[in-house]
């Protein structure tokens, strides 16, 4: 298992859990098998967002796409933090 952690800044918790939902379809197209938000209570405007994959090459295709995808939509965007974690 493979997972992309990604630090948020986030005003509105709604519109981010309206926003993931309407990317549900495009995840699962590029093999994600789960999204979870972790809260950061010492901040609560930081979010912690979790996505799972099955292998890191498959994690490895949704970040291309993402980032060709977000570009096109949102140029000068990438600049949040990603981390990428395998299960070893």
């Amino acid at each position: 298992m493979a997972l992309i952690a990604t630090r948020l800044t986030v005003t509105d918790p709604e519109e981010l859990l309206a926003t993931a939902s309407e990317h549900d379809g495009l995840r699962r197209s590029y093999g994600c098998t789960g999204l979870r938000f972790l809260r950061d209570y010492a901040d609560p405007t930081k979010i912690l967002a979790l996505m799972e994959f099955p292998t890191l090459a498959v994690a490895f295709n949704y970040i291309q796409a993402a980032s060709h995808i977000d570009m096109l939509a949102n140029p000068g965007a990438l600049g949040s933090r990603a981390e990428y974690y395998e299960d070893l």
